[in-house]
């Protein structure tokens, strides 16, 4: 299934980044141009644009805080609106969690916040991919809205050892992940957004392999403005 999605500043019609799934030409800026020209008519006739559909695909725009426009273009006998709503909530609650929301509304300087949002490619890329699952790719919480786990005897054995390492590191967040879905978790964990328990899982299973990594992330529900260090420690 081939997609676009593309991302620009609602004040200045600036493009933020490009994304595509499938073997597709990169987006001319004619068409981006295009496409966010029409959204920007309707806005100056009090319109919202929400979604318009061709013979061979469909197009839906959706903005956030009057800052960001997520514009997607799906084939048409693909998926239904809500769908790509949710996949599309999912995506911007993808660069709250590099980005934070203050920078992603005042976008200041959209060249940083440009280089930021590089971190959230692989998390969008892998959203992107859920529209044409594959034998490769087994997640689909993102779908639902929740986090996929795995239902394991060893999960009771690995819960205290979890708990222990969590207390040595000063922290009341911890997860086991076995192949991108949780084995177990700490309460604090479970009591997590499902949306932020969905995006973690993504980040962790397209995360460059490392034996140790530090990232900051804010989360889209709990702290978007406020960042918190996420600690991933692999064992092969």
């Amino acid at each position: 299934m081939s997609t676009y999605l593309i991302c620009l500043s609602i004040n200045g019609g600036l493009p933020l980044f490009t994304r595509k799934h499938g073997d597709l030409k990169s987006v001319p800026f004619a068409l981006l141009a295009s496409l966010n020209g029409v959204a920007m008519f309707g806005s100056s006739h009090d319109v919202t644009l929400l979604n318009t559909v061709t013979r061979e695909c469909r197009i839906q725009w959706r903005d956030y805080h009057n800052s960001i426009r997520l514009i997607i273009v799906v084939p048409l006998d693909s998926v239904g609106d809500f769908h790509v709503h949710r996949l599309l909530d999912c995506i911007f609650q993808s660069l709250v969690l590099f980005c934070g929301l203050d920078d992603l509304i005042a976008l200041r300087n959209i060249d940083r916040v440009k280089y930021e949002l590089r971190s959230a490619f692989p998390v969008i890329d892998h959203l992107l991919s859920g529209l044409q699952p594959s034998d490769k790719s087994v997640l689909f919480g993102d779908l639902i809205g929740g986090a996929d786990v795995i239902c394991a005897q060893e999960s009771g054995a690995l819960q205290p050892y979890l708990e222990n390492y969590t207390e040595a590191v000063d922290s009341t967040y911890g997860a086991v992940f076995v192949a991108g879905k949780i084995v177990c978790a700490t309460s604090n964990w479970w009591g997590l957004h499902t949306d932020e328990l969905s995006l973690l899982s993504c980040f962790i299973r397209t995360e460059y392999p490392s034996s140790l990594s530090d990232t900051p992330i804010f989360l889209p529900v709990k702290s978007p403005t406020v960042p918190f260090r996420l600690v991933t420690c692999r064992y092969r």
